[in-house]
């Protein structure tokens, strides 16, 4: 077994990589993990040092990542060897999924685990969340087993086509209605159950035992994550505020896959890079004898081979009404098929992968046309000087090089390219970042036409504004721009962005606050102008009272006996004298009247706050 391997043509390198959102890590990793202690956090665990010095002279080649005179984001290290950790991973002989309606099943003949090799190692964001990140490593040549096994690593994180039941020959799984996670024993989905995975090299010289994929990255993250919690005695709690052990259920959060039901799977996204001239050629024709470069639409329509799907909707058509409507690819005719035309196989592959479709020897010729434009090159311009070929979906960044000297430089410390890797990474954290962020904004929606409907404006206009200087200008503050330099990474990350919904959800979600910013201040007007209103009927009913009451007590003065008034305190001034008795009117009047306009002005500005406050 190598210590180190070499990029060789015909490889795939593959990067899986998991969010943590900085709201589930606790106050004391955010104090020493803040972008200022980068340096001291480095310098500290494992060899963080050596990864930094590295790749990050690569990073900051392509992007402007400075803020406030410093770079917030950086690598750090796992324990174990630089160059990784071997692993075998064994699929079925036989691959069944469904398609349309359609059970298919891929009989690949017996199949023996295949040797590939697994970087890992952190990624700290700016903002205090936290991403780790495995790199495999695959040698692989053009069989229709190879093509089978590398789409179901692409199921392993996006299982399309596959649903939570027996295959056939087997009783069907009742419908589950609780949510099934990848963690469990048992999922029913086939890759997740069957692509099973073993750790070679362990100390004790033993293999570790075969187990689910899924069961074997989240028993590597609580590993690795044990280590790193440890060396800066960080304590992690689970959502009972006990402390926990068991990270990866803790840390790393999952979604609805919308495309099996019930399936929740990590927040996880993945880049694959293919280390091919074949494909490189096939995807990117080169130029004719006459220099001329071939359009995709001609290549397409020389290389597709409709053969392949006209056999397959006639085995459909033989299996109508039968006990087993399998359409089964025997082992005699996908061997058949790879030596008649291999070419062909090797296109429809690339196409299916392209569109994470393991179904992919049925497809048309329009289908194989719009899944191979790439997002890069994307004129005859670029197709002149490209160096590799990039494509986009909802979960994955696809790249394909007839060799690349970053992908050797990276290869060795983080299992793949550092300029794709960066534009992976920066696009993961503002995609899970504008799904939280559109969590906020339906719960303030919510909260607002909850308080509208009781008539509680000031209530409304007190929660938008909390969430416009909180989550609102926490969103804005960490979310990634296009920092990169050059057209190649930057047309990538706004097309990574626009494949997932992060440029149409932040507008849309900007859209709404715009609107409810605008709805808070008219209500707020609305209702300043109504108490308003109320403060000075109010106010105008109460001076008119105070008047009345200021007359009255003149008058009663005025003619009050001599007499009475020789009992108040002052009996001993002669009231007798005109003077003395105008002097004292006048002392009561003002008296009285001040007295009662303070507490009437005092009154109605409390009646007036606690209107506002409503």
């Amino acid at each position: 077994m190598p210590e180190w391997d070499r990029c060789e043509d015909r490889t795939l390198y593959w990067t899986l990589s998991l969010h943590i959102d900085r709201s589930l890590l606790p106050e004391r990793f955010h104090a020493q993990f803040r972008p200022g202690n980068k340096q001291i956090v480095q310098s500290r665990y494992r060899a963080s040092t050596v990864l930094r010095d590295a790749i990050e002279p690569l990073f900051n080649d392509i992007a402007d990542r400075e803020r406030l005179s410093e770079v917030g984001d950086y690598l750090l290290d796992v324990p174990g060897a630089r160059q990784g950790e071997w692993i075998e991973i064994a699929i079925p002989d036989v691959v069944e999924w469904t398609t349309e309606g359609t059970h298919f099943a891929a009989d690949l003949g017996p199949q023996e685990p295949r040797l590939l090799r697994c970087r890992q190692f952190w990624y700290v964001h700016m903002n205090g969340s936290l991403s780790y990140h495995m790199s495999f490593c695959l040698k692989y040549d053009h069989t229709p087993a190879d093509f089978y096994f590398i789409s179901l690593l692409q199921k392993i994180l996006a299982p399309k086509e596959f649903s939570a039941k027996t295959p056939t020959g087997g009783p069907a799984k009742p419908a589950r209605s609780a949510a099934i996670s990848v963690n469990d024993a048992a999922t029913g989905i086939f890759p997740l159950d069957k692509v099973l995975v073993r750790r070679l090299g362990e100390a004790t010289g033993v293999p570790s035992a075969l187990a689910p994929f899924w069961h074997y990255i989240s028993e590597r993250f609580d590993a690795h994550a044990k280590d790193l919690f440890a060396a800066f005695d960080i304590k992690i709690k689970d959502e009972r505020g006990r402390h926990t052990s068991d990270f990866f259920r803790t840390l790393v959060v999952s979604d609805p896959f919308i495309e099996v039901p019930n399936l929740r799977m990590p927040r996880a996204r993945v880049l694959f890079l293919f280390d091919d001239k074949t494909f490189f050629r096939y995807l990117l024709p080169l130029p004719a004898d006459d220099g001329r470069r071939q359009s995709r639409r001609d290549f397409v329509k020389d290389n597709y081979y409709d053969a392949f799907k006209a056999w397959i909707q006639h085995q459909q058509e033989e299996l109508k009404g039968a006990d087993d409507e399998t359409v089964r690819l025997t082992q005699e005719y996908l061997q058949e098929v790879y030596e008649v035309a291999p070419q062909q196989l090797r296109y429809l592959f690339l196409s299916g992968f392209i569109q994470n479709i393991v179904d992919f020897m049925n497809q048309d010729a329009s289908e194989v046309l719009d899944s191979t434009d790439p997002v890069y090159p994307a004129t005859l311009e670029q197709e002149e000087e490209s160096f590799f070929i990039r494509y986009a979906s909802q979960r994955s960044i696809t790249q394909f090089v007839p060799g690349s000297r970053s992908l050797k430089t990276g290869n060795d410390f983080i299992g793949t390219c550092p300029y794709v890797f960066l534009v992976h990474v920066l696009a993961m954290h503002n995609e899970f970042l504008v799904r939280d962020y559109e969590r906020q904004t339906e719960a303030l929606t919510l909260d607002i036409e909850k308080y509208n409907a009781e008539q509680r404006l000031s209530r409304a206009a007190d929660r938008f504004y909390a969430f416009r200087t909180g989550d609102y200008t926490k969103y804005q503050k960490h979310k990634y721009a296009n920092v990169f330099r050059y057209d190649t990474e930057r047309d990538l990350f706004e097309a990574v962005e626009a494949r997932r919904g992060t440029h149409r959800k932040d507008a849309y979600l900007n859209s709404i606050v715009t609107n409810l910013e605008a709805q808070t201040r008219d209500l707020e007007g609305r209702l300043r102008a109504k108490v308003d209103r109320q403060f000075s009927l109010l106010l105008a009913a109460v001076s008119v009272f105070s008047v009345l009451q200021v007359l009255y007590q003149v008058l009663d003065i005025s003619t009050r006996g001599i007499d009475k008034v020789s009992t108040h305190p002052i009996a001993m001034v002669d009231f007798s004298d005109f003077g003395t008795s105008h002097t004292l009117a006048k002392y009561l009047f003002l008296s009285t009247g001040g007295f009662l306009i303070v507490t009437v002005i005092l009154t109605l500005w409390v009646l007036r706050q606690l209107l506002l406050r409503r």
